[in-house]
């Protein structure tokens, strides 16, 4: 099991290890970099940018703004007592609180 998934499954026991391997491949650079492979939940722009590049272009939410900001704003809050919030974790639940998983799959 990937640390990837084990991590997922803190928050997910159900999650599925192909979907969680497809998000890896999707984010692909950005977890190379220690300094990108964690979401800093407190700086705006970082959630902006998940927002617009992940629900918006990738899972291809058309919702307004605030339901999008809603998302994240709840997955920051899930992962609250997780102080290094893992990127693909974070990208996971978005997905999945967006009811978005089927586009890994």
């Amino acid at each position: 099991m990937s640390r990837y998934l084990e991590d997922v499954r803190r928050y997910d026991k159900r999650a599925d290890e192909a979907v969680v391997k497809r998000l890896e491949r999707y984010l692909g650079g950005a977890l190379r970099t220690p300094d990108s492979r964690f979401v800093a939940a407190t700086d705006r722009r970082e959630l902006d940018t998940i927002r617009d590049k992940f629900l918006k272009r990738k899972l291809g939410m058309k919702d307004r703004r605030d339901k999008l900001d809603s998302i994240v704003a709840q997955v920051a809050q899930e992962m609250k007592a997780q102080r290094m919030k893992r990127r693909l974790t974070f990208y996971y639940l978005c997905a999945k609180r967006a009811n978005k998983l089927n586009l890994f799959t």
